[in-house]
């Protein structure tokens, strides 16, 4: 039973601070929409921008906030900034469906009255107007209803469409008296007036604006009110009454004079304000950093010796430890590099017994070409043909080319590679010719091995420059050496 009894304490006492937070960000809000209904969204700025440092563990209050801040951009006709607000509050995947509403009734508004996309900015208001009203109609939103119904009776009446444009202005009057909302009343039928002035019907113009002034008060709403009289000096000067004309054209100036006045001495009265503030701000930091100054003075000399003691010991600690690692790094520098000389040893001797195995190769390949082909010499005083048939099939040079080949890849494994890349117009003999080259054979040992003239070489080494680019007289050897 106590449990019970601490639950239900706990989720009122949870209940009446969430309320509480409601109650105080609802009475801000209420601040914000009164100075952006009096077209006033220097003071609404402040306001909205409370709510959202102040309410930000709250999304729906604070997106609220967003969308009555574009709304303030829109007054100051600072378009893109609303924009990017309300696009980005229509990303929350948790936002509400009547902020949502909300946010799609300024998004039309902004493009409506912006017009700074010149071929989109009549579908963009279509668009979110529509939405907004089925969502509306659906949840029951009778402002913001209203409120995009006076949207496309805007839209329309631009496009010359009056029939649709009075039947969205008249929608719109009915659903703000049905809300109570007298300013958005007293808008829609200053927008409904024009409709019937541009349809010749001024008489009915005439009584749509006298039904309107006698909702409110001018002094309530000076800026608004403003707009009506200004609107019935037209519809006077259309039926070419110009003395009434005149007299409310007269008493929206008056109006406009005091409204802007107003708003001119309060900015004057706030920057004032600001200054003094400010200066009084300035003196007292001011102070403030002289005592800064006086307390870190007395800190240094409380904390300098202590301070100085520490950094001997740190530079002492610190010249051991380098010490210490300047050492170790010269026994490993030391280590590194009698492991590299042995390393560079085992190499060295490596090189020097694959050299001196493709060396014997070769002398191997020269001398047992050359004997074969005395064989033959002294055979031919015999005339035996079986002789000559077993040393001609082993005096190949495809054979011998495989054999010298082996261990020249032992010695240069990426030279074959390297040379077919950079000369790939090199023939399979001039490829063979280059490897004898480089490790220094002579004319006549390349002959002896491809079992060739010493002239066919000349002219193969001579082709050979030319193909690679080498002058005349150049080492070819010296050349190739850079490829392997």
């Amino acid at each position: 039973m106590l449990r019970w009894i601490l639950l239900i304490g706990f989720i009122i006492f949870f209940n009446t601070i969430v309320w509480g937070q409601n109650n105080n960000a609802d009475s801000i809000f209420k601040n914000a929409e009164y100075f952006l209904i009096r077209s006033n969204p220097d003071n609404a700025i402040p306001e909205l921008f409370k709510i959202i440092e102040t309410y930000n563990s709250y999304p729906d209050i604070v997106d609220r906030a967003h969308i009555s801040l574009a709304e303030a951009y829109r007054e100051k006709q600072e378009y893109e900034k609303g924009i990017e607000l309300i696009t980005g509050t229509l990303k929350n995947p948790q936002i509400s469906l009547r902020n949502k509403a909300f946010a799609w009734n300024r998004l039309a508004a902004i493009y409506n009255e912006s017009r700074f996309t010149q071929n989109t900015y009549i579908d963009s208001t279509i668009k979110y107007s529509n939405l907004c009203i089925n969502l509306s109609e659906e949840e029951g939103f009778l402002d913001l209803l209203a409120l995009s119904q006076n949207e496309m009776g805007y839209v329309y009446r631009t496009k010359k469409e009056y029939a649709l444009s009075l039947n969205y202005y008249r929608s719109a009057y009915a659903n703000f008296m049905l809300a109570k909302l007298i300013p958005n009343t007293l808008n829609v039928s200053y927008n409904l007036a024009g409709v019937y002035l541009d349809l010749n019907m001024p008489d009915r113009a005439l009584e749509i604006i006298d039904s309107a002034i006698v909702l409110s008060d001018e002094n309530e709403y000076p800026n608004i009110y403003m707009r009506l009289y200004l609107r019935k000096s037209d519809i006077y000067e259309f039926i070419h009454d110009f003395n009434s004309a005149f007299f409310y054209q007269k008493k929206a100036r008056q109006l406009q004079e005091k409204f802007y006045g107003d708003r001119i001495q309060l900015q004057i009265n706030e920057m004032s304000a600001k200054y003094d503030l400010q200066t009084k701000e300035q003196m007292l930091r001011e102070r403030e950093h002289e005592n800064e100054i006086r307390r870190q003075q007395n800190r240094y000399l409380i904390f300098f010796s202590a301070i100085l003691i520490i950094a001997i010991i740190v530079i002492l600690i610190n010249f051991s430890l380098r010490r210490k690692i300047r050492k170790r790094k010269e026994q490993i520098i030391k280590n590194e590099n009698e492991n590299l000389r042995k390393s560079l040893s085992f190499k060295e001797k490596e090189i020097e017994y694959k050299t001196l195995e493709l060396s014997k190769a070769a002398s191997n390949l020269i001398s047992f070409n050359e004997i074969l082909r005395n064989i033959d010499t002294a055979n031919k005083k015999n005339n035996s043909s079986e002789i000559h048939e077993i040393i001609s099939s082993n005096v190949s040079f495809d054979h011998n080319w495989q054999t010298f080949k082996l261990h020249f890849e032992e010695l240069y494994p990426s030279f074959f590679h390297n040379l077919n890349k950079k000369y790939p117009s090199l023939s399979d003999t001039d490829i063979k010719i280059c490897a004898f080259l480089l490790i220094g054979m002579k004319s006549i040992e390349i002959a002896n091995i491809m079992i060739i003239s010493d002239a066919s070489v000349a002219k193969y080494r001579n082709r050979l420059r030319k193909k690679i680019g080498i002058e005349a007289g150049a080492d070819i050897g010296e050349h190739l050496k850079s490829i392997a």
